[in-house]
């Protein structure tokens, strides 16, 4: 026989095997795994230094809402249907699951990180850069911008999401990207923002006495720019501060 043909029969002989070998083992892991039930939870928190609105024992507490998992086997165990549920919480963003050949439910949650906070009778909500709502979480507060007063939100107990309006969703958004301007140097120097019956914003200083009217929530770069030349030109000349400051103009800063 031609030693090329041996040698084809050789190579096809060596593939066959190690096939046959491969599916052999894939066979005997798939009957093994198909006996191992679900029995632990493990759950990351991926970003818990930065945020501590959800913890482990919140997750498995969210997770009855998918009802008896330990105990089902691996096979059984619906990982889409229980991200869905996690997913619903208002301060998860994101959640990934799977399980392991060990039987353990693995979870990870990344946090909703909020940007502006809004504050009313019925209760507070922390706001993220996307405009997305959900209640305060008081046992873990965060340092953020806090809006108050004539909100134009429609915001009831409980609620989370976005605004059904899309005036009111580009209202949250315009108020976001402010609260976003005031990041680092001005969140240490603004301690409020009131939103008066006339839809205005007023701005309260840490320290101080003045109240910076504001107006609406545009051109927030260019009225925070002559906020900073009220800082760094106006208020040390006076030996008593103003009371009021008007930013709403380009090119002029009216104090009184």
């Amino acid at each position: 026989m031609n030693k090329r043909v041996v040698d084809i029969i050789c190579a096809s002989a060596v593939v066959l095997a190690s096939v046959a070998i491969w599916l052999l083992a894939t066979s005997s892991y798939a009957r093994s795994r198909h006996l191992v039930t679900c029995k632990a939870l493990e759950t990351v928190i991926l970003d818990s230094t930065e945020r501590k609105f959800v913890s482990p024992a919140d997750v498995e507490h969210f997770l009855e809402d998918y009802g008896p998992w330990r105990g089902q086997r691996l096979e059984e165990v619906d990982l889409v249907k229980m991200e869905e549920i996690l997913n619903s919480k208002g301060a998860i963003n994101k959640s990934n699951a799977w399980t392991g050949d060990d039987g353990v439910l693995h979870v990870e949650i990344t946090q909703k990180a909020p940007v502006v906070r809004f504050q009313t009778s019925d209760g507070g909500w922390y706001a993220d850069a996307d405009g997305f709502l959900f209640p305060i979480q008081e046992k873990h507060p965060v340092r953020v911008p806090v809006v108050d007063g004539c909100l134009p939100l429609t915001l009831t107990a409980g609620f989370k999401g976005k605004p059904q309006s899309e005036e009111e969703l580009q209202w949250l958004l315009r108020m976001t990207a402010l609260a976003t301007e005031m990041k680092g140097f001005w969140s240490s120097r603004i301690s409020q923002i009131n939103v008066t019956a006339d839809g205005e914003l007023m701005l309260t200083p840490r320290v101080g006495d003045e109240c910076f009217r504001f107006g609406s929530p545009t051109d927030i770069a260019g009225k925070f720019g002559r906020l900073k030349l009220y800082y760094e030109c106006i208020a040390p000349t006076r030996q008593t501060p103003y009371r009021n400051v008007d930013l709403r103009f380009d090119g002029q800063i009216v104090c009184r």
